[in-house]
């Protein structure tokens, strides 16, 4: 509810400085402007969601779980579970670029669209962009079955993204580091533990039937 009325708020103040005559002239449809500003907004959209998506995606992967791939003998997992396991053992750098990097093509976005499309529009294309393709569908599918091999395909990425923002997000990290710990996913393993796990290995959703 707070989001839609900043949004509704925004939407009415574009709307006044329109009437108002403060509006810039909007690139007309025959300029080949306007289909560079388009690819441009669609592509910080796209940008946008692969970011949410794997802050979501990777928050969700078990650093134990990949721990214990490193050392299987299935050669796919140890491949898989090597750079997903460096990527996770700086966690805040990790947090800090993924979302400063959504946070820049999020207030990108409507910088462009305004160009091509009225003040007000624009807030409710890139709202609506930004609820469902940068937000609900990348988390979705991030944080689903696929989340582990959506994140091996793009560690490379998330690499150059750190390198690139790291003079930007090295000062939030070392803050976090020190104010917050380093973040650990260790499971503590006691008999009651050990019984529940037992269990739940039996139960019907593991396809026992009694």
């Amino acid at each position: 509810m707070r989001s839609l009325r900043l949004t509704l708020a925004a939407i009415m103040v574009s709307y006044s400085f329109q009437s108002s005559g403060y509006d810039e002239p909007l690139i007309p449809l025959s300029s080949p402007l306007f289909y560079i500003y388009a690819l441009i907004s669609f592509s910080l959209a796209c940008f946008a969601g692969v970011c949410s998506g794997l802050t979501v995606g990777f928050m969700s992967i078990s650093k134990t779980e990949m721990q214990i791939w490193v050392n299987s003998d299935n050669e796919y997992e140890r491949k898989v579970a090597k750079p997903i396991l460096e990527i996770l053992g700086n966690h805040h750098l990790l947090l800090s670029t993924l979302l400063l990097s959504n946070s820049l093509s999020l207030e990108a976005l409507p910088i462009f669209l305004d160009k091509i499309v009225p003040s007000y529009l624009a807030i409710i294309i890139s709202t609506i962009a930004v609820v469902i393709f940068g937000e609900v569908i990348p988390q979705a599918y991030c944080t689903g079955s696929h989340k582990i091999a959506i994140g091996y395909f793009f560690s490379p990425f998330i690499r150059l993204m750190e390198f690139v923002l790291y003079p930007f997000v090295s000062p939030i990290t070392y803050v976090l580091d020190n104010w917050l710990g380093h973040h650990d996913d260790k499971i503590v393993l006691t008999p009651e533990n050990l019984r529940s796990i037992l269990l739940l290995h039996d139960s019907k959703e593991y396809g026992y039937r009694p």
